[in-house]
């Protein structure tokens, strides 16, 4: 339950289930379920993979807003330019 000192153990607080003082004594969130890796560890062909894969993304989010722009765009011009050819017609009947 305690240990020698009286203090709660991780079995009596969830707190300490999840968090661990560090060196500096701060707390941080336990992280035993992470594997060590290397530099010599990355692969560089999935790091490529990876960037390519959220440049693609990032494309296809940039072509959603143009196609929103130039949707409100259409919609705004529209009613605008019904207006002036209207307008138009109007000035030519009083001429």
């Amino acid at each position: 339950m305690a240990d020698k000192l009286g203090e709660p153990t991780a079995e009596d607080c969830p707190f300490l289930k999840v968090f661990e003082q560090n060196d500096a004594g701060q707390w941080q969130l336990k992280r035993p379920d992470l594997p060590e890796i290397s530099f010599s560890d990355v692969d560089e062909e999935a790091i490529r993979a990876w960037v390519e894969s959220k440049e693609t993304e990032a494309e296809l989010q940039d072509q959603k807003w143009a196609d929103a722009w130039l949707a409100y765009e259409a919609a705004v011009v529209a009613p605008w330019n019904a207006f002036l050819d209207q307008a138009e017609q109007l000035t030519d009947e009083d001429i």
